[in-house]
């Protein structure tokens, strides 16, 4: 760029797992430099650190070099370590930031990024979305200010992989994907931070996509004003730099307990029932424990919770127009999901793919107020929120990202984007997946492959299923052919498991994997399945049982394995396959490309490192870089074939946690 700067930081690890790593320290030189097609070379910064040394070299060191005179020129960056000499470099651990090409010029004109999310937030239960209590002042003053999306759905019913199919921008957020966060980067923007009091989602964008924000606060027990304070106080650190900021308050998920004077704002002062101004009751709540009285007194505590995220993401845009930031930056809000209400008889999130739980809000305030006070009433997506704040802020869209630009439809009123595609992947309830048009929505329970269908222009509140009428078979064709296309994904990733019958007649099969203590099983799919076959995820997400028959046609399943814990062992699974009443023996199973047999039946796969920042081998081996041939093999009635590909997940799930986040968990409403 004709202003460049390159941008770098440095480190030497100084403590690690707790262990201090000063005394045993070298000196470690870091070094950068460009290497040119022609063959020269030009050295771009050396340094040396020495943490056992110099105080002053136990932190981040940032570095910025002027670059402009290398305008318009190509060339590679390559970044070196020496430590001090041979047998000293045990223990040592170098590290590099992201590097960051930037134009000053262009990236100080740039507009500010502020991103929130409201967890659990009803599209509703706002003001500008018709709601006749005054729970949202401030967030109907911004839709009045900005455009607003009446009706804007989400991906998923829960924060994950609600949040992950938002950041990457597809319905499978794969670990490696892209995501805002990458185009902030290959964009230039020079200060990135996120906020966030959630589990699941801090552990996703800590350490579960390939490119994390600059910095992240875990905020376990913050409220919505601590929340907006340390915001400001992060934007106040370096004045004058633009920044990208993302929060998620979480005030509307249980437990509600709203603040003075927000608790009794929506109240009725006659209730005498068993609910205070305190609410975290989940279960006894979806078990049907409670009045409508009582009910009506719980919505009031989730909307005076509402009020006061509210007020503080008022606060919040008041902060930076006192700091005259507030009409050069882009300011998104949604939600990551929404929450039921007794829609349709329960309480809470995760449990159905219903509007309740996919309609949520979408507000965006452009800089200088341009396209202020418009209304789309088009259908939109979540997963175009990433493309179109790329599209505002001139940055690197990537090609991996399947939403589109919302831009075009705001200016110009074009068409919109495609049929909402969503997954329901909560391991408490059947995982479900949903296509939904402006007409129609389609849902499929993966457990029976039992379909539901809802004419959304007579029937808003989904309670008329119209999957058994004959006359409506032409609708629900494209619809099932649409929702197979994006599941396709499925079937190119993760764990493939297939059954064929070789004499011709129907075979009964009970397949079970168990996923090892340190683990969890996810992400199942049927895969041409009769809709008498069953496919059972445990709601420990450890076992993944599939019982029906197979014939002449292959059929089966696929799965992921779910995270390990942070550096702990690679979690392991057993297979046991029973056809007709017994297992089937090691010859009739094909692994991999289907060349080899396990040594056992029932057999264990698993992962082994060979050091924990070593390679790994396989036991059992599976992976296959290809669907394998299912041709004529052995004399077993049946064979069964299982193999992984290489990109083994395909999105965020919740991960293995110790004891203390599933108290965490179960303080916010979690059931295990």
């Amino acid at each position: 760029p004709a202003q460049g700067r390159f941008r770098v930081g440095i480190a030497v690890q100084d403590v690690f797992l707790g262990q201090d790593m000063v005394a045993g320290a070298a000196p470690v030189g870091f070094a950068a430099s460009l290497r040119f097609a022609d063959g020269r070379t030009e050295r771009l910064f050396a340094r040396t650190l020495d943490i056992r040394q110099r105080v002053s070299d136990r932190r981040w060191i940032d570095l910025a070099i002027d670059v402009s005179r290398l305008a318009g020129r190509e060339a590679t960056l390559r970044l070196e370590n020496e430590a001090a000499g041979p047998g000293e470099t045990s223990g040592l651990f170098a590290l590099w930031s992201r590097p960051l090409l930037y134009d000053v010029g262009e990236t100080h004109a740039r507009p500010n990024l502020l991103l929130v999310t409201v967890d659990a937030l009803r599209a509703d239960h706002l003001g500008a979305y018709g709601y006749a209590r005054p729970t949202t002042p401030r967030l109907d003053q911004l839709a009045a200010e900005g455009v607003r999306f009446a009706a804007a759905f989400t991906s998923g019913p829960m924060t994950l992989p609600s949040m992950g199919q938002v950041f990457t921008a597809s319905p499978f957020p794969t670990p490696m994907r892209p995501t805002l966060v990458s185009s902030l980067f290959a964009g230039g923007v020079l200060r990135t931070k996120a906020i966030v009091n959630n589990l699941y989602l801090f552990h996703w964008l800590a350490l579960e996509t390939r490119d994390p924000f600059d910095s992240i606060t875990a905020a376990w027990s913050w409220r919505a004003d601590r929340m907006t304070r340390n915001a400001l106080q992060w934007v106040d650190q370096r004045p004058g730099v633009p920044f990208a900021l993302y929060l998620h308050y979480i005030d509307t998920h249980t437990p509600y307990r709203p603040p003075p004077p927000f608790a009794t704002r929506f109240t009725d002062a006659a209730y005498a029932g068993p609910v205070g101004l305190r609410f975290d009751d989940v279960s006894g709540a979806r078990a049907g424990h409670y009045a409508p009285a009582d009910r009506a007194r719980i919505v009031a505590l989730y909307d005076a919770e509402l009020s006061f995220v509210d007020a503080e993401i008022g606060r919040l845009l008041d902060g930076l127009a006192a700091r005259g930031l507030l009409d050069h930056t882009l300011i998104i809000v949604t939600a990551d999901h929404g929450e039921e209400q007794w829609d349709h008889g329960s309480f809470f999130h995760g449990q159905s793919l219903y509007d309740e739980l996919l309609h949520v809000p979408l507000v965006m305030r452009f800089p200088d107020l341009a396209y202020a006070g418009r209304v789309v009433t088009q259908p939109v997506r979540s997963i175009d929120i990433v493309p179109t704040i790329c599209d505002v802020l001139g940055l690197p869209a990537f090609p991996e990202f399947e939403g589109v630009s919302l831009l075009p439809l705001i200016a110009h009123d074009t068409s919109p984007p495609g049929e909402l595609f969503a997954r329901a992947a909560n391991l408490e309830f059947p995982y479900r997946f949903a296509l939904r048009t402006p007409r129609y929505k389609l849902i499929r329970t993966i457990e029976t492959g039992r379909e539901e269908l809802y004419d959304l222009a007579s029937d808003p509140g989904e309670t008329r299923d119209l999957a058994a009428e004959a006359a409506l078979a032409e609708v629900t064709r494209p619809l099932r052919d649409a929702m197979d296309a994006h599941r396709q994904p499925l079937r190119e990733t993760g764990v493939q498991v297939r059954a064929v019958a070789r004499d011709g007649r129907a075979h009964e099969i009970d397949l079970a994997v168990t996923a090892s203590n340190t683990g969890t099983l996810a992400d199942p799919d049927r895969v041409d399945l009769e809709d008498g076959d069953r496919l059972v995820l445990a709601p420990d997400g450890r076992t993944l049982r599939w019982t029906g028959q197979v014939g002449a046609h292959p059929v089966g399943i696929r799965f992921d394995r779910g995270p390990a814990r942070p550096l702990g062992p690679l979690p392991a699974f057993e297979v046991r396959a029973r056809v007709d009443g017994r297992d089937l023996p090691p010859p009739a199973i094909y692994l991999a490309d289907g060349a080899s047999h396990p040594a056992s039946s029932p057999f264990v796969y698993r992962r082994v490192r060979a050091s924990l920042f070593g390679g790994e081998r396989e036991e059992s081996p599976l992976l296959a870089g290809a669907t394998p041939s299912f041709g004529a093999h052995g004399s077993e009635p049946v064979s069964i074939f299982l193999w992984r590909f290489p990109d083994e997940r395909t999105g965020a799930v919740a991960p293995a946690l110790d004891e203390a986040a599933r108290r965490r968990l179960r303080a916010l409403g979690y059931v295990e």
